[in-house]
């Protein structure tokens, strides 16, 4: 059986209040940059390419249709190797408290 809950409602993903999302395109050769979600943990989705996901001391390649889970307080970095667009979607959540990725609290919006 499969759920599908409405992320713009606090509580409705299990502990935290909010998940923020984007989507990426590196070309050949671009980085994301090193950094950290503070709190929070991450899910990363390729859709095209190939990409190299450092995370903490780990190194992989990640390909199209695959996932990876980057734990909270992880230093991390995807870079595309490849000589096609690397492109990927991300998915950050906060931990309880209503912080996403050290970029303050999320917003309360009414239906």
């Amino acid at each position: 059986m499969m759920e599908v809950r409405d992320a713009r409602t606090p509580g409705s993903l299990g502990r935290g209040k909010r998940i923020k999302g984007g989507s990426v395109r590196l070309s050949s050769g671009q980085s994301i940059g090193r950094h950290t979600n503070g709190m929070s943990e991450e899910f990363i989705l390729v859709l095209e390419g190939e990409g190299v996901l450092e995370a903490g001391s780990a190194k992989a390649v990640i390909r199209q249709g695959e996932v990876a889970f980057i734990p909270s307080q992880t230093s991390h970095d995807m870079s595309n190797q490849g000589a096609r667009d690397l492109v990927y979607v991300y998915f950050v959540g906060d931990k309880g408290d209503g912080v996403i990725a050290g970029h303050g609290k999320a917003e309360e919006k009414p239906d």
